[in-house]
């Protein structure tokens, strides 16, 4: 039986999409150009890492950690690049967090995808997830000036929660091998026959 190569497929359908592409702008047809569906090259190749990993017997952290961020993040600047809803390259730095978010989504996935076993990975989502939507309605304006200041000041409380709560994983699992408390032991009879 024949080996699949992936790249092989893949690049047939880009020579495939490009000819389309050419053949319509021969006859007039109004296309976006390219300076506008550039993201589309990124978030192709991210499809086509995915496309990959899939048919491999045994999924690969790096092919799909690669595969999300670059298929979400030319998505994501393709919404720029063609101006979706009024978005423009001038307004993309108040966006940054979406790529945090983005590279949040890409390690849940991979946790997920590994049967939920490697939980340090849910450090990396929650790392990356919490600063991108912490900073999302500071970054576009949402959030101004004496809340920004307020909430900065407040800072040592997250640090207190993020201690308490690692103090009460820490307590939780001193419990017995099992994770349950054991029972106390029943009440027993004297043999004088009193209680």
């Amino acid at each position: 039986m024949a080996q699949r190569q992936p790249g092989i497929v893949t690049g047939g359908l880009v020579l495939i999409g490009g000819g389309a592409w050419l053949a319509l702008s021969g006859l007039g047809v109004p296309l976006l150009t390219l300076d506008r569906l550039w993201p589309l090259i990124p978030a192709a190749g991210g499809l086509a890492l995915l496309v990959q990993n899939a048919r491999q017997p045994r999924s690969s952290q790096g092919l799909m950690l690669a595969g999300v961020t670059a298929l979400l993040g030319g998505l994501f600047l393709l919404l720029f690049s063609s101006g979706v809803g009024n978005l423009t390259w001038a307004v993309l730095s108040g966006y940054w967090p979406v790529l945090l978010l983005i590279a949040s989504f890409a390690f849940l996935l991979i946790y997920l995808s590994g049967g939920m076993q490697e939980a340090g990975l849910l450090v990396i989502v929650h790392l990356f997830g919490g600063l991108g939507i912490l900073a999302l309605p500071f970054t576009l304006g949402v959030i101004r000036g004496a809340v920004f200041s307020q909430a900065l000041r407040l800072w040592p409380l997250l640090l207190i929660l993020a201690t308490l709560a690692i103090f009460l994983r820490l307590r939780s699992r001193r419990g017995s091998p099992s994770g349950h408390d054991e029972a106390p032991a029943p009440h027993t009879q004297s043999l004088g026959g009193e209680n």
